[in-house]
């Protein structure tokens, strides 16, 4: 199973170099507020067929590649955006300690991750 994990803020479309891709509206209606706030970056969806509401673009900010425990997928779910830093800091417990990168992980999730995360801006997500 391979595993991406994201630090994502919103930019305006059309999206330069380093755009992550999207969320609708549908995605993000658990938060009304980040909806509200970012309502005039909105644009039509690519794909209106599989989600006709509008789209948030996003850039990202932080990158990491694998380096999970395998009880990390039992609390976060594939392609969901996370909003608090409190699942940000909740998701670092889960970094693998047996993974041979621990060490350069831990200071990455935590340099780019944990200590640049802007709650109402930031998003957290993964993809597997």
């Amino acid at each position: 199973m391979g595993l991406d994990i994201y630090h994502v803020k919103p930019v305006e479309s059309p999206p330069e170099k380093n755009a992550f891709d999207y969320f609708s509206m549908n995605e993000l209606k658990e938060a009304p507020g980040y909806i509200k706030k970012y309502q005039h970056l909105f644009v039509p969806s690519p794909d209106t067929e599989a989600d006709p509401s509008d789209a948030l673009y996003f850039e990202v900010v932080s990158y990491q590649r694998k380096g999970m425990a395998r009880d990390f997928f039992d609390h976060f779910e594939n392609e969901k955006p996370y909003l608090s830093l409190s699942d940000v800091i909740f998701a670092y417990n889960f970094l693998n300690k047996k993974d041979e990168y621990f060490d350069e992980n831990l200071k990455n999730f935590k340099e780019n991750f944990i200590d640049n995360f802007v709650e109402g801006e930031s998003i957290f997500c993964i993809s597997y």
